[in-house]
């Protein structure tokens, strides 16, 4: 017997092990749009089985709620290959795996203001700085420009503290009087 679960294909289904060659007629109760999609592990074990209960595409698409095309280019995958996963994705892999990916974005947003070049030299030194951007963007981190610090000299760093250390007890009333050009 078939566990009740799922709105109520279970009907239909203890109907088709009684009779597997009846026509099918959905109650007007139980009509549901077609999914649309990948298949799922569930609906690919689903079509295997109704597959060997002799049902054709269609009936078995719409026992599932989903499309012939997709029903029976499965089984015509699952007979030629005799399993059900699909292959890999054929092509050049991933310079950046998913791992680099993740470390990347949190990486990235605590050094915001290194260069993106430093900031690949941390995370992935085999990639590219296109590359590295990608996943950026899709976490909408855009490009950005490092903010350049002062360049002084040492005279000049210690001239700014000294100026610094004889104004630092100023108040506000102070610095009112002061005009400041550029």
């Amino acid at each position: 017997m078939v566990e009740q679960n799922d709105s109520s294909d279970w009907w239909l289904l203890s109907n088709l092990s009684k009779n597997p060659t009846s026509t099918i007629n959905y109650p007007s109760t139980t009509m549901l749009p077609e999914k649309s999609g990948y298949l799922t592990g569930f609906d690919k074990g689903q079509i295997v089985a109704l597959k060997e209960k002799n049902l054709s595409f269609s009936q078995t698409g719409q026992l599932l709620h989903r499309p012939q095309s997709p029903v029976q280019s499965f089984d015509n995958r699952y007979q030629k290959r005799g399993v059900a996963k699909k292959l890999p994705f054929t092509g050049r892999p991933k310079i950046i795996d998913t791992r680099t990916c993740r470390c990347l974005v949190p990486e990235s947003k605590k050094a915001c203001r290194l260069p993106l070049s430093e900031s690949r030299n941390e995370v992935a030194p085999h990639a590219s700085i296109n590359t590295i951007k990608r996943p950026l963007a899709s976490v909408n981190i855009k490009k950005w420009r490092a903010r350049k610090g002062a360049f002084l000299k040492d005279q000049h760093a210690i001239k700014r503290l000294a100026s610094a250390k004889e104004y630092k007890n100023w108040i506000k009333e102070d610095s009112e009087v002061v005009i400041f050009t550029d």
